[in-house]
């Protein structure tokens, strides 16, 4: 009997989330944490296209089967609480020259624990914002796009920044600034999101 419950239990739960069918291009795989970041595109009805990491429910695939630069379809599933990704199937293996495999470009991110370079960006009312004016701060930065459907992604960072803002309101303005970045200004204008 118990099993039973356990079953109906979960199909419960899968009845309740939402999918799409997927396909990208592969950008990185970890194994360790069971994510591979797909740069994907269009999913009609739900997201424009972009590069985002994706929790894999099945990780047979990252044992070397799915490689960076392989172009893959995979079933995205979106629960109220959280999204993963399943039924990953290789579309076309990354392109070959001599018998090797190339890999994509070298990343530029920043390594963990290195100066940031000085970037500009305009804030809510226009008004340009430079890392080297919040000097002396500790500045806690976001990224997010208000049209996120995924609840495990921009809704959270969101929460979470909320977090840090009520925990540490004294410090704000003082010596913590608190930044959120959008992937999306041309939808997310000053305008629309006063």
């Amino acid at each position: 009997m118990r099993a039973l419950v356990i079953v109906a239990a979960t199909a419960a739960a899968s009845a309740c989330a939402t999918t799409y069918p997927v396909t990208g291009l592969v950008v990185s795989v970890q194994p360790a944490t069971a994510t591979m970041t797909v740069s994907h595109d269009e999913i009609p009805g739900l997201m424009d296209a972009m590069v985002m990491p994706f929790r894999v429910r099945d990780r047979r695939p990252m044992g070397g089967a799915i490689r960076p630069g392989d172009r893959v379809g995979f079933r995205l599933v979106v629960g109220k609480d959280a999204t993963h990704i399943d039924r990953v199937r290789l579309l076309s293996a990354a392109p070959t020259d001599s018998g090797l495999v190339m890999t994509p470009a070298a990343s530029t991110l920043v390594p963990i624990g290195a100066a940031l370079p000085d970037f500009m960006l305009l804030d809510q009312r226009g008004a340009p914002v430079t890392l080297t004016a919040l000097k002396g701060h500790v500045v806690v930065v976001t990224f997010i796009y208000t049209r996120c459907p995924l609840p495990d992604y921009c809704p959270r960072m969101i929460r979470n920044l909320d977090a840090v803002r009520d925990r540490f309101r004294a410090r704000l303005g003082k010596d913590l600034t608190l930044l959120t970045v959008t992937f999306d200004p041309q939808y997310d204008t000053p305008e629309r999101l006063d």
